[in-house]
């Protein structure tokens, strides 16, 4: 886990991190494991490796600490630092990160070429799922845990607007939002 005085730098800008709140942190511990338990059930864990809260180093000279991100392997280190691009990262909304999360880390990611990016959004109980086509992030849908009373009220077209299988297309697998946001 990250230190409470640690700090990203982007475009040579500092941004402190302050220390995740008990929802984020339980988000983030079920999408590690959910991550981890699928390259391991799809025979996948010798390709990729999924990491939590570690740092990035960036081209540009500075770090980046996605909340999750997940390697092709080997992954090649430099200074206890990540050195590689993710195929996927994930970060998750906090009240003191969102508009980071959702302008400058998203542009970055694209900018270097991170082929999935996910926000989740622990309070709304969503993800918005990014593709990368060609050099710019496609929004791929976004996804909306409904409780089961909401849900079953729903008539067959209502559902059919709401994905609630989000897909990793690196590993072509497939998550449901229940996993990740449980009651």
């Amino acid at each position: 886990m990250l230190a409470a005085k640690e700090y990203e730098i982007i475009e040579g800008v500092k941004y402190a991190m302050s220390p995740v709140g008990l929802s984020h942190s339980r988000v983030g511990s079920r999408l590690f494991f959910i991550l981890g338990s699928l390259l391991l059930a799809d025979g996948k864990s010798a390709e990729y490796e999924v990491v939590q809260d570690a740092w990035l180093a960036l081209a540009t000279g500075g770090r980046i600490a996605p909340d999750i991100a997940v390697f092709r392997k080997p992954l090649r280190e430099i200074q206890d630092m990540a050195a590689d691009v993710p195929v996927l990262v994930i970060e998750i909304l906090s009240p003191s990160t969102g508009k980071k999360d959702k302008t400058t880390k998203k542009f970055l990611y694209e900018k270097i070429g991170v082929e999935e990016y996910w926000i989740v959004n622990p309070k709304d109980e969503s993800v918005e799922a990014y593709q990368l086509r060609g050099a710019e992030y496609e929004l791929a849908d976004i996804y909306q845990k409904f409780h089961i009373d909401d849900w079953n009220y729903m008539s067959d077209e209502e559902k059919a607007e709401h994905a609630q299988i989000i897909r990793l297309n690196f590993l072509g697998a497939e998550i449901n939002i229940n996993e990740i946001f449980v009651d």
